[in-house]
């Protein structure tokens, strides 16, 4: 909705908003959205990479989040769900639920603007602002 009132700001016509969004959409997927259309009308915002999705990688997401500055986040988790709770860990056994360990979901950070790749970085090039990774899903 955000993305519409934007483009209708900018007096786009909404057959061309429409053709717009199902190419991001289809190209990228409806998480996308709000990231492409951001980074369209605020082009200040900063682009961040985190590589690791523990506790570490959230609470810097959290911290970015909050922050003034408006920042696309994307972060890379080697494991196959966001992060959780690693020292309560062996309460797993004694309940055997891992949202209840979990510190956030793939819903909460999509619907903050995070992009969640679930993958194992390869390389870094930090001079050409590159990151590698194989993608797990």
């Amino acid at each position: 909705a955000a993305c519409r009132q934007a483009l209708r700001g900018a007096s786009v016509r909404d057959e061309v908003i429409e053709e717009v969004m199902g190419i991001v959409v289809n190209l990228m997927g409806p998480a996308a959205l709000p990231s492409v259309f951001d980074s369209i009308f605020k082009a200040d915002a900063h682009r961040v990479v985190i590589v690791g999705h523990g506790p570490v990688g959230q609470a810097v997401i959290s911290r970015l989040l909050k922050g003034e500055r408006r920042v696309d986040i994307t972060v890379l988790s080697a494991e196959p769900r966001t992060a959780y709770d690693r020292v309560m860990l062996s309460t797993y056994f004694s309940h055997r639920s891992a949202e209840r360990l979990a510190m956030t979901s793939e819903e909460a950070l999509e619907g903050s603007g995070v992009q969640v790749v679930f993958g194992e970085a390869l390389a870094i090039q930090r001079d050409a602002k590159l990151l590698s990774y194989r993608a797990f899903r």
